[in-house]
């Protein structure tokens, strides 16, 4: 416990992997909170004054044991230096925010929980949303390693943004799924021009697992994930399923983080088709991203056709049909509004709105 209303001691902390950082110290000598204040305007007054409001105190500029610690063993474990930290933790929250504290400061150092065993770990297994809560509400990031829970279906969320999540990831090595391997690399240019034969030849010889998500991430552009992952289930590979679902993840988060999408017409009904059936959540994941570029009426129409196709598949799950649905409006408001008409005037006129035949 601190003393209510006492005064809170910080200082800015310069780092390579995680920009800069305020930490704050307590009264009594507990670390309170660590602030990313990559994009902060104003600066280290205006990430203090934001803290002071946030934390319930005022904060003063200066220096304390709790601080010079903290600050040491934050360098040390952002050089590579150690895995853990000793200094005394005071975070304020919940009882149920403290018991998910506690179950990340028990998550080793270089591995991975998601959301959902975190849940099951604190005696809450249906609080998966609550736990995913308590992360965000960390005020220790970092040193209460909440980067190191991940959602089910991909990265999940992170106070100081993905890019650093796959940055602290990536620096300790973690053990994660091979999504978040894969996004430790940004694949921001296209593959070699070997790329296609390389995966033939890596399909003929039976590679699989990391080496041929990392291979295809190497030598194929991002657009032609969506084909490779098509062609990885069809190989049958051993863990097939779990290199295709990497690779159709990679693409939606390409997808999604883009300013603008870059994906080709052709590329993105690919992906539309694959995914409908292998990753709705990769699907859904795109349908959200900013409306995709107005593309010449046929090339449109090969994705509205792609996603009518998933909307359609009785095998496809909710989902996948309703993402299908939001990108085919999104791609093609004009039809969307056309084809929703003439069903509402089939509905009116006593037809089966599907137009099909008694």
């Amino acid at each position: 416990m601190s003393v209510a209303g006492a005064s809170l001691v910080a200082t800015a902390l310069d780092t390579d992997v995680a920009g800069r950082l305020m930490v704050v110290a307590g009264p009594l000598g507990g670390l309170r909170a660590i602030w990313f204040c990559e994009g902060d305007a104003g600066g280290d007054d205006a990430a203090r004054a934001y803290l002071s409001v946030a934390l319930g105190a005022p904060i003063l500029e200066g220096r304390s044991p709790a601080l010079t610690r903290a600050v040491a063993e934050l360098r040390g474990y952002l050089a590579g230096r150690r895995r853990g930290f000793s200094v005394a933790l005071d975070p304020h929250g919940s009882p149920f925010e403290a018991r998910v504290w506690a179950a990340l400061l028990a998550i080793p150092y270089g591995e991975t929980l998601t959301y959902g065993e975190v849940a099951r770990r604190v005696g809450k297994p249906d609080a998966t949303r609550a736990v995913a809560g308590a992360c965000g509400r960390n005020p220790l990031p970092i040193v209460i390693p909440c980067h190191r829970v991940v959602a089910s279906d991909g990265l999940g969320g992170f106070g100081g943004g993905l890019a650093l999540k796959r940055r602290l990831l990536t620096h300790e090595g973690a053990a994660t799924p091979p999504l978040l391997r894969l996004l430790a690399d940004d694949g921001e240019g296209p593959g070699d021009d070997d790329g296609d034969a390389w995966l033939e030849q890596a399909l003929a010889g039976g590679v699989g697992g990391a080496e041929l998500v990392d291979g295809v991430l190497d030598r194929l552009a991002p657009e032609a994930w969506p084909d490779a992952a098509a062609r990885v289930l069809a190989a049958r590979l051993r863990g097939a399923d779990d290199i295709a679902l990497t690779l159709l993840e990679a693409f939606a988060h390409e997808e999604a983080r883009a300013a603008t999408p870059r994906s080709s017409a052709e590329a993105l009904a690919r992906f539309v088709t694959v995914a409908g059936r292998a990753a709705p959540a990769c699907l859904d994941l795109v349908a959200r991203r900013p409306p995709p570029p107005r593309w010449p009426p046929e090339e449109a129409a090969r994705v509205s056709r792609a996603c009518e196709a998933v909307m359609g598949d009785e095998g496809a799950t909710r989902q996948a049909r309703d993402a299908a649905c939001a990108l085919w409006i999104a791609i093609d408001p004009e039809g969307a509004e056309a084809a929703v008409a003439e069903i509402a005037a089939r509905a009116l006129a006593g037809e089966d709105p599907s137009g099909a035949s008694g």
